[in-house]
């Protein structure tokens, strides 16, 4: 909002702020609406503060003071200190990314889990730096030049070894809420001609694991994570899964950290080089 008003133009805030035009245009519509009003009108000149966007950036100024202020409370150590790398993993990979992890490359990182749609609108609005995710509709074309590595990871149907199915009953299927999995194993099944049910919803990628392993239903996991407390369904009736489409991003940098370099090759080869599908 500042940036704006100091630079008479979204464009020149976002290229100030190192954040995309769309992210800041974003960010101020929510804070008007919130508000109840336009904060900026378009001039001759540029963007100009309306009434009520005068009142709004003499506060915004206010807390920036205040913030600044704050910070020196602890000397200029923390003020000038390098800021932190913002790591986004995607839920699906947390476990294999910790458990292979460079020690080495933590330091410095603050690590984010989510699922794939959010992390990829917080590294559009600038809040995280770097992210694993997966293909989503979040991930416009503008965000090209984010994209630092990619890879198909292949999905299998997984179950608990004891789960038994009942003849024709629609198919107890365990959803994951927000994940881009759920809409590849219902268009599958959809294609099919299959009849679900959901079985088991949550939003957590663990609380599904285990309603699986208690048998509830079935669920898709990639090939290369199933656990050993489930196997892979190859029943008959079961649809082929297409693979999913993963991404390594980064918000590009022209004068990228060694820190963050070194941290996007680890995750390269950690979690990329080693998406091999073992049956092809």
């Amino acid at each position: 909002m500042i940036a704006i008003s100091e630079t008479g133009s979204l464009t020149k805030a976002a290229s100030r702020l190192g954040l995309t035009q769309p992210a800041v245009s974003a960010q101020m519509k929510r804070i008007e609406t919130m508000l109840g009003g336009s904060i900026f009108k378009k001039g001759a000149g540029g963007s100009a503060a309306t009434k009520l966007g005068s009142l709004v950036l003499n506060h915004a100024r206010r807390m920036m003071d205040a913030n600044d202020q704050m910070l020196r409370l602890r000397g200029n150590s923390i003020v000038d200190a390098p800021a932190r790398i913002r790591l986004g993993i995607s839920n699906l990979y947390v476990k294999e990314y910790l458990k292979k992890r460079d020690h080495d490359l933590l330091g410095d990182v603050t690590i984010h889990t989510d699922n794939s749609a959010e992390l990829t609108k917080e590294l559009a609005d600038g809040f995280i730096d770097i992210a694993c995710v997966f293909r989503t509709a979040e991930l416009t074309n503008d965000m090209a030049d984010f994209i630092v590595d990619e890879h198909d990871e292949q999905f299998v149907w997984a179950r608990a070894s004891d789960f038994l199915l009942s003849p024709g009953v629609p198919l107890p299927i365990l959803s994951w809420s927000g994940a881009v999995t759920d809409a590849l194993m219902i268009s599958a099944l959809s294609r099919k001609g299959l009849p679900y049910r959901v079985a088991f919803n949550s939003s957590d990628y663990q609380a599904k694991l285990s309603a699986a392993e208690a048998g509830l239903g079935l669920t898709i996991i990639p090939r290369r994570m199933l656990p050993a407390t489930l196997v892979e369904a190859k029943e008959d009736y079961l649809p082929p899964l297409p693979p999913l489409k993963a991404f390594l991003c980064a918000r590009p940098d022209p004068q990228r950290s060694v820190e963050t370099a070194e941290i996007l090759s680890h995750l390269s080869q950690l979690l990329f080089a080693r998406a091999v599908d073992p049956a092809a």
